[in-house]
């Protein structure tokens, strides 16, 4: 879908809910490939549920345990043991699906409400156009970059950026702050293709201002050069 001055919020509203509902949709079981690989991993592996390290300790020790009884003679106690390790891997992919859906679902009503406008901001720029942007490195993480920009918002409604950066910024990751009423629709350049990295996120906003934040993530670490263009328009 090609966004310009002239798209009307009806064709916005409907591209937001329906990248808003793609997103939900990667994370249910709809999602085959994902929950397959959730279902085999926490089925013949439960103890990775408290991380990789204590998830194969537990493994190890449950091999050797096995590996005793079956030694000692003892296969009616070793095979009980398989069917409860299966049992609690069962419970453990069921209790981890129901926690990534309802993140899922809350994470859906976060981006489908309003983000609120915020009065005691400074005076923003309206409809912005190659807004340079200025980046900062963040102090926990020396990859990554973190700029702002304050926009003074006319009206309620779904307005489009664009987020440029130029030729030399590669392997580029963009990550929005907050999840209330933003949503990333594509990022794509970058890369080997050695193409402008570029990002096209849509907000739902109130009227005021408000202080949209991005973050960089570059393997290199370089500092971003970049630009904010508004590509339409609320009438």
């Amino acid at each position: 879908m090609k966004i310009d001055r002239s798209t009307s919020q009806a064709e916005l509203t409907r591209l937001y809910a329906a990248v808003v509902r793609r997103e939900f949709l990667r994370n249910t079981p709809l999602n085959v490939k994902t929950f397959l690989r959730y279902a085999l991993l926490f089925a013949l592996f439960p103890g990775m549920r408290l991380g990789f390290r204590r998830g194969l300790l537990i493994t190890a020790a449950f091999s050797v345990l096995l590996m005793v009884l079956l030694l000692c003679g003892q296969e009616q106690w070793a095979t009980w043991a398989v069917l409860l390790w299966v049992v609690i891997g069962i419970v453990v992919f069921v209790t981890v699906s129901v926690q990534v859906i309802r993140a899922a679902a809350h994470t859906r009503k976060a981006r489908m409400e309003f983000l609120p406008a915020e009065c005691a901001l400074p005076a923003g720029r309206r409809c912005p156009e190659l807004l340079p942007l200025t980046w900062r490195r963040d102090q926990l993480n020396e990859l990554r970059h973190t700029a702002s920009a304050v926009l003074e918002i006319p009206k309620d409604g779904i307005y489009a950026f664009i987020l440029h950066m130029d030729k030399g910024q590669r392997d580029s990751r963009i990550v929005t702050h907050g999840r209330r009423g933003t949503c990333v629709i594509h990022a794509q350049g970058g890369g080997k293709s050695g193409e402008p990295f570029q990002a096209l996120i849509l907000y739902r906003l109130e009227a005021g201002r408000h202080e949209l934040r991005w973050s960089v993530d570059s393997p290199r670490g370089e500092k971003p050069r970049a630009t904010l263009t508004q590509m339409n328009v609320v009438p």
